[in-house]
C-alpha cells in the first residue's frame, strides 16, 4: 500500500540522515563515505520529490476548475508557497520538501 511505501521511504530517510551524521562525526571524516552517503539521500529526495509530485497531481485531477483557481490563490498568498514573503522558489512545497497538504500550499479541505 502507499502508506507501507511512505513508511519504508521515511525509515530509509531517518537511517540516511543517521548514517550520514556518522559519516561527518567520525574521527577522521571519509570524503569517499560522505559523498557515498550524499549519493544515497540525493536517491531519497528525488523519491519523496515524486511522490510529492504524483500526490498533487491526483488532487487537481477531481478538483474543478475554481477549487484550481482557488488553491492558487490562497498559495499566493502564503509565505513558504511561493507567495508573499519567501521568494517564491518553492512553487507550492515547503521547505526542503515539506509540502502543506496533497494539493501543495493551501490545500485545505475548503480548497
Amino acid at each position: 500500500t502507499r502508506e507501507r511505501d511512505d513508511a519504508g521511504l521515511r525509515e530509509a530517510l531517518a537511517a540516511y540522515r543517521k548514517a550520514m551524521e556518522e559519516a561527518w562525526n567520525a574521527q577522521t571524516p571519509d570524503k569517499a563515505e560522505i559523498m557515498a552517503r550524499w549519493e544515497e539521500g540525493a536517491e531519497l529526495r528525488r523519491q519523496l520529490h515524486e511522490k510529492m509530485v504524483d500526490m498533487r497531481l491526483a488532487v487537481l485531477s477531481v478538483l474543478t476548475p475554481e477549487q484550481r483557481e482557488k488553491l492558487r490563490t490562497l498559495a499566493a498568498e502564503e509565505p513558504g508557497c511561493g507567495g508573499k514573503g519567501h521568494g517564491g522558489e518553492h512553487h507550492g512545497m515547503g521547505h526542503h520538501g515539506k509540502g502543506h497538504g496533497p494539493g501543495g500550499c493551501g490545500g485545505g479541505s475548503d480548497a
